[in-house]
């Protein structure tokens, strides 16, 4: 059965499927949407707003040291796209190098769907409307599954990792990005829940490594880079938030990874 296949007996709205998953009723999981929501609502109504997905794309390919055609022919699903997407950037650099059977989902695609950057998304990807611990595909289903900025975004991040395990094939690769705080910075983890509120989880570059391991993956790479390096202050904050920012930025790093999940040998 094919991802196409998969999906036919879900519910559709325009080119989005929708998963009814339980997850979505939790209340205060339904918070952080919100928060997401009026997030990306005043980013894309802001008059400078001018979207770039291949500068979107371009860290990662370099941290993860590869090009983009690691994707062509595979079959790939990419969890927590946010509006666009990492492939709307591949289709930039290169139509050709799209994967051969594309999934992006994320818990907010029907809202994504009405902005208008959603156009960016590639025609031929599937868009899907579910929760990163809860999809709608038999086990092994994907070569390749992306994930980027999303680790610290979800409910459970557990159950992120147990969904991202089953549905990878074998010799299948997750490739994904988030962002940590520096280790001295743990300790201060109540006060960032209550300032970064977008936020569940703050880990360390350590807690992300026990926290692959712990689940059943291999770290093949992992390169950790300072925000204030690939991240710019927005230019509209007031001047205390922009001090905010370059605080921020100097106190965090994106971890880039590239995992494999770790098969167990028969004798």
């Amino acid at each position: 059965m094919n991802v196409q296949e998969c999906l036919s007996g879900l519910k559709k709205q325009e080119r989005v499927y929708i998963l009814d998953s339980q997850l979505f009723s939790d209340p205060v999981w339904r918070v952080y949407q919100e928060r997401e929501k009026a997030f990306w609502t005043y980013e894309t109504e802001r008059l400078t707003y001018n979207p770039d997905p291949v500068g979107h794309v371009k860290p990662s390919l370099k941290h993860w040291r590869i090009d983009t055609e690691f994707f062509k022919g595979k079959t790939v699903l990419e969890i927590g796209s946010g509006p666009f997407g990492f492939f709307s950037g591949v289709e930039q650099i290169n139509e050709k190098h799209l994967p051969e059977n594309l999934v992006v989902s994320d818990s907010l695609m029907d809202f994504y769907q009405k902005l208008n950057v959603f156009k960016l998304i590639p025609g031929k990807a599937i868009p899907l409307k579910s929760p990163g611990e809860d999809l709608p595909f038999p086990s092994r289903s994907f070569d390749i599954i992306v994930t980027n900025n999303t680790i610290d975004h979800v409910k459970d991040c557990t159950g992120l990792l147990k969904e991202c395990k089953r549905l990878l094939k074998d010799d299948g690769y997750l490739l994904f990005s988030t962002h940590i705080i520096v280790d001295f910075m743990k300790v201060f983890k109540p006060v960032l829940k209550k300032i970064d509120t977008n936020h569940p989880h703050h880990f360390t570059e350590e807690e992300v490594d026990d926290l692959f391991k712990g689940n059943g993956f291999e770290l093949l790479s992992k390169v950790c880079i300072p925000l204030y390096k690939e991240e710019s202050v927005p230019q509209e904050a007031n001047i205390i938030k922009k001090c905010l920012f370059l605080t921020g930025f100097r106190l965090m790093r994106t971890f880039y990874g590239i995992a494999k999940k770790t098969v167990r040998q028969t004798v």
